[in-house]
């Protein structure tokens, strides 16, 4: 297999300029612990190399992470990482700023070509030794939205909250998120799922933890991790965002609205 040399490199000012420079506000900045963006040269430089790396940082935070097993991608408006849904995926360290919190947000713009059942868009999860959370697409209705929350590092995938109204369509861009809360009182209260800055009916299983588990998982863009090897995404992502707070709902849709223009 081959890597794609990148380096993404971000200070605020940078994220300001990247991600709000289309006509939209800036995306929050409070509480944002990790940035990956496609679309500048400041973030990545799209080559061949057999070997590289990609880097996330924002103010003292940098984490490095490899593209692996061709991860192509493009520059330009609405540059992304294109994923091959066989075997390619972005993957980052352990300690991306979220273990142990009580409250963390994930957004990305998604693209896949054949919208399916359980695909990972952002997963910080090796099933079943070290669990944390996990972003996929759902595990039985075509167009949904599914976020596991691990209880300990053996969990088996039984706690969750999925979406009944996101309706993802094929070949479509969707910005997708969730915030997280678990200082909430109701296992319903601690997961919102966000599609374009709008809050979706969502149902759950099982009772959400509290805090995220302090898994030793790798964080990973594109795939789940583990045992589990048929959930590679099949399409474009082209950026994601990690906050430890959860976002309240303004928020979410100030940065769908900051980014908007370049895919839709």
């Amino acid at each position: 297999s081959s890597r794609n040399n990148t380096k993404l490199q971000f200070t605020k000012s940078k994220i300001r300029i990247i991600m709000g420079a289309f006509g939209g506000p800036n995306i929050v900045e409070d509480g944002l612990v990790f940035a990956a963006d496609a679309w500048n040269e400041q973030c990545w430089q799209p080559n061949t190399s057999t070997s590289g790396s990609c880097t996330s940082l924002i103010n003292s935070l940098e984490y490095t992470g490899s593209l692996l097993n061709d991860v192509s991608g493009s520059l330009g408006e609405a540059g992304s990482w294109v994923f091959n849904g066989t075997n390619d995926f972005i993957n980052f360290p352990n300690d991306i700023g979220v273990n142990g919190l009580t409250e963390a947000s994930c957004f990305c713009w998604v693209n896949s070509d054949s919208i399916a059942v359980n695909k990972a868009i952002a997963v910080k999860w090796d099933y079943d030794t070290q669990g944390c959370f996990g972003f996929q697409t759902d595990n039985s209705s075509v167009g949904e939205l599914r976020v596991f929350i691990a209880n300990a590092a053996d969990d088996n995938g039984s706690r969750y909250t999925y979406t009944s109204d996101a309706n993802l369509a094929s070949t479509t861009w969707y910005c997708v998120g969730f915030t997280y809360d678990g200082s909430q009182g109701a296992s319903n209260d601690r997961i919102e799922i966000y599609v374009d800055g709008v809050k979706k009916a969502k149902s759950y299983s099982g009772t959400i933890a509290t805090s995220l588990f302090a898994a030793t998982s790798t964080f990973k863009i594109g795939q789940f991790g583990g045992t589990i090897n048929d959930r590679w995404w099949n399409g474009k992502i082209a950026n994601c965002q990690i906050y430890n707070k959860a976002l309240t709902a303004a928020e979410a849709l100030q940065n769908y609205n900051a980014t908007k223009n370049r895919f839709i």
